[in-house]
């Protein structure tokens, strides 16, 4: 059975759980992250605005991320986050990835198609 977030199995409301979210959640957006998302995998996802492009970041913590993946668009990387499950990488024209992967490699992989979108 899964269980929702700030909510005990028997379903009585953790108030405690769900306050500590609201304060993580303002926290995130008070550091810069928007849209943020809880995505299937278990962790929370949002977009963070780099100097040159929008990332779509994972694994968001009070230290900051665990993997982001760059878009040279705003709406791409929204409709990416949007539809993308949290595994592997996401759908569209991102244009790198660098972070650890959900294995906890290092990666600092340029995606061929967002290279190809991005120098046209």
């Amino acid at each position: 059975m899964k269980i929702r977030q700030g909510v005990h199995d028997n379903g009585k409301i953790n108030l405690i759980h769900l306050i500590k979210e609201k304060i993580m959640s303002n926290f995130l957006e008070d550091q810069g992250y928007t849209n943020i998302v809880d995505l299937p995998s278990g962790e929370q996802a949002g977009l963070f605005k780099f100097l040159f492009t929008t990332g779509l970041v994972v694994g968001l913590t009070e230290h900051g991320y665990r993997i982001r993946f760059c878009f040279k668009f705003t709406h791409e990387a929204l409709k990416a986050l949007k539809s993308w499950d949290g595994v592997g990488y996401p759908p569209g024209n991102w244009i790198k990835a660098k972070g650890n992967d959900e294995y906890g490699r290092w990666v600092d992989d340029p995606n061929p198609n967002g290279i190809e979108e991005y120098a046209q």
